[in-house]
């Protein structure tokens, strides 16, 4: 199985999904937020199973496909989702999973401090029902699979 980590970090969920579940994992990092990154790879034996680049994932070539993508609160950061959610449609096989959690707000408009400070930290966040329409207009959504939630 094939798994694109899309800003992973430290690696770590990269790390403990090639180690448990024996996947290789392709994980990018947006920019170099931590150079301990390779050292913990190669510390934990896991060169031969994962491969960390540090890419913009809406620059990552649609040559490759895979299995499952997956992200842990990256998305806020991405101002272009509708072009991210096609992206990772055209990077997943078909049949694919895309499995992320990120940071939303609620439905009721935001308090100002709070559009404030999003503003200041230049964040896109988005509905729980803003995410379903981006990702059923990327053809990412299926009425039998519904995954979405909010915690």
């Amino acid at each position: 199985m094939r798994v694109l980590d899309v800003g992973c970090g430290l690696g770590g969920s990269a790390f403990l999904m090639a180690r448990e579940h024996g996947v290789s994992v392709h994980a990018l990092m947006s920019r170099p937020i931590c150079s301990l990154a390779p050292e913990r790879l190669r510390s934990q034996g896991l060169v031969s199973q994962v491969t960390l680049e540090h890419v913009d994932v809406l620059a990552l070539p649609a040559t490759s496909r895979y299995d499952v993508i997956y992200s842990r609160d990256v998305f806020l950061h991405i101002h272009d989702k509708p072009r991210l959610m096609e992206h990772l449609h055209s990077l997943l096989k078909p049949g694919g999973l895309l499995f992320f959690t990120d940071y939303g707000r609620g439905a009721s408009m935001p308090s100002s401090e709070f559009v404030a400070y999003i503003e200041q930290r230049q964040y896109d966040l988005r509905t729980v029902n803003g995410y379903r329409v981006l990702l059923e207009q990327a053809a990412l959504w299926k009425s039998s699979r519904r995954t979405i939630r909010r915690i």
